[in-house]
């Protein structure tokens, strides 16, 4: 034993020449190791039982100990182990100059190792935007937005990557690429085509072969919610506006939209406030051709006056309900008609069930 007790102390010695003690330390090969008064921290220490903040007592795996060789293997439980705050500071460089801390673990983040050298990645690692993606949509409805999964290499060389999924509603764009550190841009695109109601999952694939952590996965989920609104609903026909570019807002399931709430939001106490506001004054006298998904939610009374949508009876509609605290905003009513009287308006919901979660589009 007394060999390995000459490579700890060898080991030893280059160790303390470029770290402080009581850190990013390791100890192997040796019963005296430690004095009683100290407590190490963040080190890995042959058969440590004692205390300390992130101690270890796997083995370093160490590259040739027997050769005076203390780097570490690839697979070393010391990489990106120790601290990149210990105590009298980090220093710039390991004992053969090379920067420290270094991303040894392929994890994303860089954190220093045990012992005087740091270990130098020598692949591409696949780093990821997201490793999850939420898309939404209702039944009948257009395809949800299209989201952004962004691709880069935080190992070294050049990253190969490849991107599969298992589902059909599923498209990236594109599906391969080449990173040598920037990001690279890949467009998710969900088509709803031929799915009803339900909750839906893909698993999205990132690969290369040469790549330190590959495979990466990541998972797509769609949502497909009932569809408030009802194709035979009183003028849908002509609000839809065939050909204009608002489609089907979201808006038309908002429980008091009839009553001035824009975006669906309660702002503090009130459900039509100032965001709502500026809204309806961005689509106030707008032709249909200016009208998008956020400006047709301004129509109020889902009628078009002479060539607007939001007009003099969506502000009468406006100035009603404008910070107005619930129980004087009720939510549309079922029963719809072109020749319901705004002005006499009552404060309950209207002809139906009683039921504050209904929306006025739904038929009875």
């Amino acid at each position: 034993m007394h060999w390995f007790f000459d490579i700890f102390l060898d080991f030893l010695e280059k160790t303390l020449d470029v770290l402080p003690r009581g850190g990013n330390s390791t100890y192997w090969g040796t019963s005296e190791q430690i004095g009683e008064s100290t407590e190490p921290t963040y080190s890995c220490i042959q058969d440590w039982a004692g205390g300390g903040t992130g101690n270890i007592s796997g083995d370093p795996l160490f590259a040739d100990p027997c050769s005076s060789d203390y780097h570490l293997q690839p697979d070393s439980p010391c990489i990106d182990a120790g601290t990149n705050t210990p105590p009298g500071g980090l220093p710039s460089e390991d004992l053969d100059g090379n920067p420290r801390p270094q991303d040894g673990d392929y994890d994303g983040g860089a954190t220093a190792d045990m012992g005087a050298y740091e270990f130098t990645p020598v692949k591409p690692a696949i780093g990821l935007s997201a490793n999850q993606f939420d898309f939404t949509a209702g039944e009948y409805l257009f395809n949800p937005a299209d989201q952004i999964l962004s691709i880069s290499n935080y190992g070294v060389g050049t990253l190969n990557w490849i991107v599969t999924e298992s589902c059909d509603w599923l498209v990236a764009i594109p599906m391969s690429g080449s990173s040598t550190g920037e990001s690279n841009d890949v467009t998710l695109s969900v088509d709803i085509s031929g799915l009803s109601q339900g909750v839906y999952s893909c698993d999205l694939t990132v690969s290369d072969p040469n790549a330190a952590n590959s495979p990466q996965t990541v998972q797509v989920n769609l949502t497909i919610a009932i569809e408030c609104v009802k194709d035979t609903a009183p003028f849908y026909d002509d609000w839809v506006g065939a050909g204009k570019n608002w489609g089907r807002p979201d808006c038309w399931c908002y429980e008091r939209q009839c009553r001035g709430n824009t975006d669906g939001i309660k702002d503090g106490s009130y459900r039509v406030s100032q965001a709502d506001l500026l809204t309806f004054l961005d689509a106030f006298n707008q032709g249909d051709l200016k009208m998008d998904q956020t400006k047709i939610c301004a129509d109020f009374d889902h009628r078009k006056a002479g060539s607007y949508r939001c007009s003099q009876d969506d502000l009468l509609i406006f100035l009603r309900f404008f910070n107005k605290g619930d129980l004087k905003v009720p939510v549309c009513p079922m029963d719809w008609e072109e020749s319901y009287d705004w002005e006499n308006m009552p404060d309950s919901p209207g002809v139906g069930d009683g039921d504050d979660d209904y929306n006025f589009w739904i038929t009875p």
